[in-house]
This record gives structure tokens, C-alpha cells and sequence, in this order.
């Protein structure tokens, strides 16, 4: 006799099984893909339009004569500022990609900086904590699996939608 959660949970392993067997094999190059959505680090972070200033606050910091919470209070109007300096943890996907690949090559515990990451955007950052992605790890294949049926559903909306747009112009007097 089928129950009311068999009823409900059968679609759904039908589903994950689809999904493993079409994107299951390709493991290693989807983690390559989308390594950056699933990486997560915590960093003090300042962001500044001037690089003299970003030069002067690093100053500052190596020297030790103030910390990056006070320094974000005074000289950041962002997100920094509200948060203390203090940013994550949180996926590197939340960032813009030169900020990202920034922390991606700091060393945990190194003050780095000024470094521009933009047309008037400096940054000085202290690299907290960073847990790369692995994947050999069962959340991150589970992970990779929905970002990739995801796109596919998307990829799939989105032809729907441009077939039903050109069936209507056609309908069209």
C-alpha cells in the first residue's frame, strides 16, 4: 500500500535520479564551473574611492593604530560601514569578480592592500577565514546539481517563452 509521503516523495526521487543521470558524470568540470558560487569566505574589508586614502587606512592598519571597524565607521559609505568592516561569511558569488578572485588568492590572516578592483573603488581587506569548495563533497555535488537544473529550467522558460512570443505575432492580424 502506497502512502501519502511515498506519493509525495516518489516524483522527487524520480527527479534526483533524471538530474544524476544526466549532469552525474560531469562532476569535476561543473565544480570547475562553478567553483566561485560555492566558495565562502569571512574578511575585513574597506572600500574606497580615493587611493590615497586606501593607502593612508592600510597604513594604518599595519601599523596597528586603528582597527578596520573604526576606520569603516569613519571613511566607508557602504556596506563595510554598516557591518563594522566586516564582511561574510558568505559565497564569493556575492561579489563583484576582481574582489573575488582577490580573497581567492589572499593568504588567511594577511592585510592586503590598496588594491583597485574598479574605476574608483580601492580596497584593503584582511583575509578572515576561507572554506574552499570540494568535490568530493556530498553538499557541493547536490549543489551542482541544482545550479546546473537551474540553468537548464531556465534555458528551457526561456525557449518556451520566444516560441510562444513568435506564435503569437503570427496569430496577429
Amino acid at each position: 500500500k502506497v502512502t501519502g509521503v511515498q506519493t509525495c516523495a516518489l516524483p522527487i526521487l524520480r527527479w534526483q535520479q533524471w538530474c544524476e543521470q544526466q549532469w552525474g558524470e560531469a562532476q569535476e568540470a561543473l565544480f570547475l564551473k562553478h567553483k566561485n558560487q560555492l566558495d565562502v569566505a569571512t574578511a575585513s574589508l574597506l572600500r574606497l574611492e580615493e587611493e590615497g586614502l586606501a593607502r593612508e587606512l592600510a597604513l594604518r592598519l599595519m601599523e596597528g593604530e586603528a582597527d578596520f571597524a573604526e576606520l569603516a565607521a569613519e571613511f566607508c559609505n557602504d556596506h563595510a560601514r554598516r557591518q563594522g568592516g566586516q564582511w561574510g561569511p558568505r559565497p564569493l558569488r556575492d561579489l563583484p569578480p576582481a574582489l573575488a578572485e582577490l580573497i581567492r588568492t589572499t593568504p588567511v590572516g594577511q592585510l592586503r592592500g590598496p588594491e583597485r578592483i574598479g574605476p574608483g573603488d580601492w580596497v584593503v581587506l584582511r583575509l578572515e577565514a576561507f572554506s574552499g569548495s570540494r568535490v568530493d563533497d556530498q553538499a557541493v555535488q547536490r549543489r551542482l546539481l541544482q545550479l546546473e537544473v537551474e540553468a537548464w529550467l531556465e534555458q528551457r522558460i526561456e525557449r518556451w517563452f520566444k516560441q510562444a512570443g513568435a506564435t503569437a505575432a503570427a496569430l496577429e492580424p
